[in-house]
């Protein structure tokens, strides 16, 4: 069952729960206020989420609390294989989906948050967890969305692209004695090809 961190006190609440909206439950247990019903209950909650944080939190569905709750920071899944500091709960699919409504390339996005196209696809695919600062900078892009944070992607000029072609075509026919150099330039060519494609 997966854990997770409360942050509504000096010292974080963990609790186990099959979804993270099990949160009010865990907050009832910690801070017995009298109330009505569980609206009530909810508003009160909510109210001291948003003093505490300093975001608004919408209490109107136990949904919308716990999706601005974890937005805020206050909710977080404690992954078994994840520093709760050090790398964002984010998927790839979130990463993916954010990218999409930035409509910016992958190229685009890479550069835009100082990593280079691999590591920013494995991030993509899921090889790789996300960073914190990943997660932390895309939230920054969307906020300033509009502005001229983001890098300009640019073209490449038939001149630009023959050149690459050429180069291409050069490191295919270069073998030597070392290993090493070998399988640097294959990767070389393998990355100068793959770039290549993202301008065509």
């Amino acid at each position: 069952m997966p854990k997770y961190l409360l942050k509504i006190s000096e010292d974080p609440i963990e609790f186990e729960a099959p979804t993270a909206e099990a949160f009010l439950e865990a907050w009832k247990g910690v801070f017995p206020w009298d109330y009505d019903n569980d609206n009530t209950f909810m508003r009160m909650a909510a109210r001291s989420a948003c003093d505490w944080s300093g975001k608004s939190i919408r209490f109107d569905s136990v949904e919308a609390f716990t999706a601005d709750m974890i937005d805020a920071g206050m909710l977080e899944e404690v992954g078994m294989y994840k520093a709760k500091d050090s790398y964002s709960m984010w998927d790839s699919k979130t990463l993916v989906k954010k990218r999409k409504e930035l409509n910016v390339t992958q190229m685009h996005m890479a550069r835009s948050l100082g990593v280079s196209h691999r590591m920013y696809c494995y991030y993509e695919s899921g090889e790789q967890d996300i960073p914190r600062s990943i997660e932390l900078s895309v939230r920054y892009m969307e906020n300033t969305k509009g502005s001229d944070v983001l890098m300009p992607t640019g073209t490449l000029s038939n001149f630009d692209k023959d050149r690459i072609e050429r180069l291409c075509s050069a490191l295919s026919g270069v073998e030597g004695a070392d290993a090493h150099i070998d399988k640097v330039l294959r990767q070389s060519k393998t990355e100068l090809e793959y770039l290549l494609s993202k301008f065509e």
